[in-house]
């Protein structure tokens, strides 16, 4: 755990003088705050002190001019930025800091065998009163701890460990927050490193990081959701990122991440199923995530995000992702590897020197608009539209003293909770919502409210009764394409009706499919509730996931798709909703410059898809290739385009431990929007420029960025594998 939570109304604010505006200045604060003169690790800002872990030897005055000894902790004052006059002085790095339930102590998590002098292998219990070690608290993990989370009378632990006194524990253990005992009963086992925790509103654990596996079970990886007593993983909860998990921040029924990947990623997603909300990327790792005030904010090493100058800090809309327009310039290779907020404060840590043109040795605070002023009530819903199942509503915005885009919670029937958010920046005309999955025939009563992400506006008045129609007769709702092993082929069609319905087996007679892919045949159909599923025995033929020419008819009958009372549904002729997300076909690589399997100017590396790819998701960023220190093949990641390709051969580059990157490096999509082509462009930077291949001609497995989408909006997905030379 890296951060304290704070709320977070699900959108976002605006800055001022930019489109769309948040309420973050983008300035750091007066330069009152003490720095520290090595990297910072972890932040954890509370009401009266800024805590600071990392590695470091001194904390250094805002003029550079005075020092005083603090080895890898210091604790900041949070009124005045000056040091507190206590230094417990970890002797090795410290990770990650997490705060006491009563506030009283704070756990310092990291490589340290000793703090204060004494002995206090990997973690230790410190005093928010005076930095007093705790006697008694006392855990002994055998390895380094990376990630704590403070929950239930039990603080957590995640990191390489293996034992914590002397007992096995597979890079996860937890302790009693009172008196350091090993909790016997909370025994998952990761297979590799864990990097992140936070808690779930509901007390699950969730974990972040390199592991392809959660007690054996691969369906957990990178991202999972554990029981807070047994450590059991959430069956409900399935991400799986691709990506390594670097941070965690949890806010409300949201998971946001930043992770690596082929440069570095940020992702949200749903708490309960695990689903993504949104991915976006930059052309480096994603160290840290924090949400503050309906903004979320994402540091690393990246010098680009989704391909726009962007140095080491990015803020993002929550609910879409997308990159506000904000900008902080921060200098060093690495930059950001912690953030935290607390109320108008945004701090960082990390690498860093300078942010702003301004210097900031390795911390700085941003402040927020003192931004007081609610926003005003929305105008009262009205219905747009309705349909059997659901019902479309709008209504006038509110306005905002400051911020200019604003987040409306829509709740129905007078519930206290909302159903569900929409963020607009309409200052005028309607803003629209659309209420999903209503039962048929059943009236309803819409209000909004809006937020700034700061304050909280008061509720509209409430709409006229909105009724969905009803019909005894089952009516289509909406029928699905999907491709659910995600191997270019059709494999299931899924239609939702207006009531549960049921189909007599097989139930294969009434359907009249049109489109089918070559040698394809429906296998089974089966209902449950509002939803039958058409199996598809897939074909042989070409990969196409654009189900452009597939449509369904249904005829009514005794053996067809019935509902309770035994009215058969029925339709004509329809178009499926495209659900199929495009997948790579096939892999060609091209020398250009004349030295083969050795990247040079000229050289490209081409993708060709199973669809059309949206141009508005191909993004240029740059290529890397590196080696692994020690034994192994080299990688590559071509940001953008790619997850990191294992090149099958350590002779690309043959520096160990070495890299070369090319950061001017261009993609383009044909005119067809099938192939994306990466072309190598500029000079090459890294310590390995002049210890280059050839490489040899292997077996080479390409996975896609996820950001890529086709025209419908399905994110790329599958996998292509060919033997040859990269580059």
């Amino acid at each position: 755990m890296r951060r304290t939570l704070t709320g977070l109304a699900v959108g976002a604010l605006s800055l001022a003088g930019l489109a769309p505006a948040f309420s973050l200045v983008p300035t750091t604060t007066p330069n009152t705050f003490w720095g520290v003169n090595g990297r910072v690790n972890a932040i954890l800002h509370t009401a009266d002190t800024i805590y600071l872990g990392g590695t470091f030897t001194q904390a250094t005055s805002p003029d550079g001019k005075q020092t005083l000894p603090r080895v890898n902790f210091v604790a900041l004052d949070a009124a005045t930025g000056s040091p507190r006059s206590w230094a417990p002085n970890p002797n090795k790095t410290v990770h990650d800091l997490a705060l006491g339930s009563d506030g009283t102590r704070i756990f310092i998590a990291g490589d340290f065998t000793k703090v204060a002098n004494k002995s206090r292998p990997k973690v230790a219990a410190l005093s928010t009163t005076n930095g007093a070690l705790d006697s008694s608290w006392a855990p002994k993990p055998d390895s380094r701890v990376e990630a704590l989370e403070v929950r239930g009378g039990k603080v957590y632990l995640g990191g390489r460990f293996l034992n914590v006194n002397t007992i096995p524990r597979m890079r996860l253990a937890a302790v009693s927050e009172a008196t350091g005992a090993l909790d016997p009963t909370w025994v998952p086992q990761a297979n590799e490193v864990i990097h992140d925790m936070s808690s779930a509103p509901d007390g699950r654990i969730l974990v972040g990081g390199l592991f392809g596996s959660i007690n054996g079970l691969t369906a957990h990886r990178r991202l999972s959701a554990l029981d807070p007593t047994t450590g059991a993983p959430s069956a409900n909860f399935l991400p799986r990122p691709v990506y390594e998990t670097f941070d965690i921040d949890v806010v409300g029924n949201q998971v946001f991440t930043a992770a690596g990947g082929s440069g570095g990623h940020a992702l949200a997603f749903d708490l309960t199923t695990g689903a993504n909300q949104w991915v976006t990327f930059g052309d480096g790792d994603a160290e840290s995530v924090h949400a503050l005030n309906g903004v979320v904010y994402v540091g690393g090493h990246f010098d680009s995000w989704v391909g726009i100058e962007t140095k080491k800090l990015v803020a993002l809309d929550p609910v879409t992702g997308a990159r506000i327009d904000w900008f902080s310039r921060i200098n060093s290779a690495l930059g950001v590897f912690a953030i935290d907020g607390r109320g108008r404060n945004l701090a960082i840590g990390g690498d860093f020197t300078i942010v702003g043109g301004q210097d900031r040795n390795h911390f700085a605070v941003f402040t927020e608009a003192n931004d007081t002023q609610p926003p005003t009530a929305p105008g009262t819903p009205s219905a747009v539209s309705t349909t059997f199942t659901s019902a479309t509503i709008e209504f006038a915005p509110a306005t905002d003293a400051i911020a200019n885009s604003l987040t409306y919670s829509i709740y129905r029937d007078g519930g206290a909770t909302p159903i569900g958010t929409v963020t607009s920046t309409a200052a005028s005309g309607t803003v629209e919502f659309t209420d999903d999955d209503l039962p048929m025939g059943t009236t309803h009563t819409y209000a909004v409210r809006a937020s700034d992400g700061v304050n909280t506006g008061p509720l509209s008045e409430v709409s006229a009764p909105i009724s969905t129609p009803f019909t005894a007769t089952p009516v289509l709702g909406k029928i699905e394409a999907l491709d659910m092993d995600s191997n270019g082929r059709l494999d299931r069609i899924l239609a939702t009706f207006s009531h549960d319905v049921t189909c007599t087996a097989p139930c294969i007679v009434p359907w009249t499919i049109q489109g089918l892919p070559s040698g394809s045949t429906v296998s089974d159909v089966s209902a449950v509730g509002r939803r039958v599923a058409i199996d598809i025995l897939e074909g042989s033929g070409p990969l196409d996931t654009a189900a452009a020419s597939l449509t369904v008819a249904l005829a009514a009958g005794p053996d067809g798709v019935v509902d309770a009372e035994g009215d058969a549904a029925s339709f004509a002729a329809t178009s499926t909703l495209d659900r199929m997300g495009p997948v790579p076909v096939s892999l060609a690589s091209a020398d250009v410059a004349g030295t083969p399997r050795v990247m040079e100017p000229g050289d490209t590396f081409t993708v060709t898809f199973s669809e059309p790819i949206d141009p508005a998701t191909v993004l240029a960023a740059n290529v890397k290739q590196f080696d692994v220190a020690g034994v192994g093949n080299d990688g590559m990641n071509i940001v953008g385009l790619s997850s990191t390709l294992d090149l099958g051969s350590d002779n690309y580059i043959t520096l160990d431990g070495g890299q070369a990157t090319y950061p001017d490096a261009t993609l383009s999509l044909n005119a067809a929007g099938t192939r994306i082509t990466s072309t190598i462009v500029g000079s090459c930077i890294g310590s390995a420029c002049a210890s280059r291949g050839p490489g040899a001609v292997a077996p080479v497995t390409f996975t896609p960025e996820f950001f890529l989408k086709d025209a419908a909006g399905n994110h790329a997905t599958g996998s292509a594998t060919a033997t040859l030379g990269v580059y």
